[in-house]
């Protein structure tokens, strides 16, 4: 549109997955940004234009078992099939290019509601600015920690939201790390923020 390419990264997924902007502020879940960012930085010889960064999305790639009543209708059936089909994610707040995606000002698949104006509304929603602002404050969290690994720093300090998600549960490195907050490591609790307040941290990082 008007000699721009309007690119967004996907990411399929079969297990249960959901974006969470609060999770970007403490480094994780960064894989489809830094993509995304990647290709608007250096995709224009690829793609021949300038490239404008139209979300990321995680999108269910099998159809999940329900837990549903044996007498429930094929109306409501579909009805709940259609919100494990829902995709999670983060999507530029412009009309035309959200309607380029889906067709139709009731979404199924993406992330957003009409507002009582019929424009699209949602936490999944970023202006330029805040995709500009998320985009800094990406870039100079990737150089913190490449001087972390560079400097040596081995720190036990592993994620903690609750006690079936926390970084341990996924680490290939227990055997070797011996956590113990006996001996003084410590878990890192992480908040979930909401969305507001996440992009208040995020824009005054990205302008540290």
């Amino acid at each position: 549109r008007d000699g721009r390419l309007h690119l967004r990264v996907v990411d399929y997924k079969t297990g249960r997955k959901k974006f969470s902007l609060s999770d970007v502020l403490h480094g994780m879940n960064m894989q489809m940004l830094i993509y995304l960012f990647a290709l608007r930085e250096n995709g224009g010889a690829r793609y021949k234009g300038q490239i404008v960064p139209a979300g990321v999305l995680y999108a269910p790639a099998r159809e999940e078992m329900l837990g549903v009543p044996r007498n429930i209708s094929d109306a409501e059936l579909e009805k709940e099939r259609a919100k494990k089909r829902r995709r999670s994610g983060l999507l530029l707040g412009d009309a035309a290019v959200l309607e380029a995606m889906e067709h139709g000002p009731d979404k199924k698949y993406l992330p957003v509601k009409a507002g009582a104006d019929g424009m699209p509304s949602g936490d999944a929603l970023a202006g330029p600015a805040q995709f500009e602002a998320l985009s800094g404050y990406i870039d100079k969290m990737l150089l913190r920690l490449a001087r972390d690994v560079r400097g040596g720093s081995i720190e036990a300090s592993p994620y903690w939201k609750s006690r079936d998600d926390t970084a341990c549960a996924y680490c290939d490195y227990r055997g070797v790390c011996h956590f113990s907050e006996r001996d003084g490591d410590k878990r890192r609790y992480l908040k979930k923020l909401k969305a507001d307040e996440a992009w208040l941290r995020i824009t005054e990082g990205a302008d540290e």
